[in-house]
């Protein structure tokens, strides 16, 4: 759903905390994948599985897992660890704004945690899964 990636864009942006973590701020926020060459650290979000719920008649709401991910490079999981309790802070149980939709509820349900290698680096992964459920 594009309005809940531009809500989830916009809350995350709204944090000059969180922004200052990363390489490039407010550019530092990728849907499902970032650039090859985006500096570290970033964040990359995506949804993660949809689930609609009907009354008889009509959809009564739709309940998305989506994964908010920071991504660092280097030997350490720690910056990463910084960022993903920072993005806790700002979404969990947060007040988003989803044009067309009505917010029923924002919440961490599980964490994303693991490291891969590419090229010869190191990238280390830390975040959580959101439940965000609209109407």
């Amino acid at each position: 759903m594009n309005a809940l990636d531009t809500a989830l864009v916009a809350k995350l942006r709204g944090d000059s905390t969180l922004m200052g973590y990363l390489a490039a701020g407010t550019a530092s926020i990728y849907s499902e994948l970032a650039p090859q060459n985006a500096a570290h650290p970033l964040i990359v979000f995506g949804e993660q599985a949809e689930a609609d719920e009907h009354t008889l008649t009509e959809r009564a709401y739709e309940d998305f897992r989506m994964r908010v991910i920071g991504i660092t490079e280097g030997d350490s999981m720690v910056a990463g660890g910084l960022i993903a309790e920072r993005i806790f802070t700002v979404l969990n149980d947060a007040a988003l704004s989803i044009s067309g939709h009505a917010l029923l509820c924002c919440r961490k349900e599980g964490n994303v945690r693991f490291v891969e290698s590419a090229g010869g680096a190191r990238f280390n992964h830390s975040g959580g899964v959101y439940r965000i459920v609209v109407r």
